[in-house]
């Protein structure tokens, strides 16, 4: 995705750094969630059931912990701080 983004940024008129060539990425890591989802449909097109068995134990796993981890965040907090602000 690089040469696009760097494309789109020439063509907007972005100052690139100097020695800089490429603009690798915007939001890294901000697809993770999909990749992690698809990840075992994939293995399973290239073939076996067991690497998707594997793969979709995995994902369920960092899915549930990652759901784990979200729900302990003090969502009463986050809303005062918000109104705070605005």
């Amino acid at each position: 995705m690089a040469p696009y983004l760097t494309t789109m940024g020439r063509d907007i008129g972005f100052a690139m750094p100097e020695g800089a060539t490429l603009i690798s990425s915007l939001d890294v890591g901000a697809h993770l969630n999909g990749y992690l989802l698809a990840l075992p449909w994939l293995k399973y097109l290239e073939g076996g059931w067991g690497r998707f068995v594997i793969f979709a134990i995995i994902s369920v796993i960092l899915f549930t912990l990652a759901i784990l981890m979200i729900r302990k965040v003090d969502a009463k907090a986050v809303v005062a701080d918000l109104d705070e602000a605005f």
